[in-house]
């Protein structure tokens, strides 16, 4: 078995979009162009503003046949079909939390599709399906990842199909230290709270410039056309173990540059993790993080998901 192809069990939300006007009213209300859905087979990464210009919530939206399927964060598909239903006026759109039917692998290493039962035929696929759910292929910013969906009943099943095919079951922290490596963020940390989609690097990923109108539309445009963003998501890592505090915030000739969003402790001791700050000082170098703990020395960095 090799140690560089791992699967994990990925904890995701899913709603089910259905209708003849599914893809039009998720188009007007949210940041990326997702028109090319109403064909069957396409993927689109896209997200849900407030009209203030803060993120509900970031998912990969499905074309798989008569219906949309939205990959959410975890815990949140409640709030966002509540948040969808507000905008359903008198449009052919309903919206079912199918959360409990779905289960998920997220594969690390060469994956070959074929060798798995699972189909690539199809000109521009971003969807593969096979009988018991389909398969799509993960963030660039990974080396070489793919997410695999099925119907929950057989999770087991492909458990056993992947551990067979020579898939070693990674630990618990292998997404989250996997996760900073690429700099991709993250709605337990760097979401939680308000925060502009700009401000987390997702404007290559996720909106489109020229769709037209979308609920935040407006304070995101004016952001970027102005210049006027303030703060920016940074990489760190630092050679020392950084211990839990609230209180700490990186700081540069004695100034403020912001706060740890993510952190993450490496089996040598070493941290990696992630920052918001200020934008101007968003750039490789060392800074001083300091805390209840004391001070100690960090090097920003960037991540492959912007860079």
């Amino acid at each position: 078995m090799s140690e560089n192809k791992k699967f994990i069990e990925q904890q995701v939300d899913m709603l089910s979009v259905r209708g003849s006007e599914r893809v039009e009213l998720l188009h007007r209300l949210s940041t990326n162009d997702l028109l090319k859905l109403k064909e069957e087979g396409h993927k689109v990464s896209t997200v849900f503003t407030s009209a203030q210009g803060k993120i509900v919530d970031w998912v990969i939206a499905l074309s798989t046949g008569d219906e949309l399927l939205l990959k959410l964060s975890p815990g949140r598909a409640n709030d966002l079909s509540n948040w969808i239903n507000q905008f359903i006026i008198m449009e052919d759109v309903q919206i079912e939390n199918v959360t409990a039917q779905w289960a998920s692998y997220v594969v690390d290493g060469a994956f070959e599709l074929e060798k798995m039962g699972i189909s690539q035929s199809g000109d521009g696929q971003e969807i593969w399906p096979f009988d018991e759910g389909f398969c799509i292929r993960g963030d660039t910013s990974y080396s070489s990842r793919h997410e695999v969906f099925m119907k929950r009943n057989f999770a087991d099943a492909w458990k056993d199909k992947l551990q067979a095919a020579g898939y070693i079951e990674a630990g618990e922290s292998f997404l989250e230290e996997s996760r900073i490596r690429a700099g991709v963020p993250s709605p337990h940390f760097e979401f939680d709270e308000e925060i502009n989609p700009l401000e987390l690097r997702l404007k290559e990923q996720v909106i489109s410039w020229t769709k037209g109108c979308y609920i935040g539309q407006e304070v995101i445009s004016r952001l970027d056309s102005y210049d006027k963003l303030a703060r920016i998501l940074i990489g760190f890592e630092c050679g020392e173990k950084i211990p839990e505090d609230k209180s700490m915030r990186l700081r540069k000739d004695g100034k403020s540059l912001g706060r740890v969003t993510s952190r993450h402790i490496l089996a040598d001791g070493s941290t990696i993790g992630l920052a918001i700050v200020k934008r101007a000082e968003a750039k490789p170098g060392p800074v001083e993080l300091s805390g209840d703990f004391g001070t100690l020395e960090v090097n920003l960095c960037d991540r492959p998901f912007w860079s």
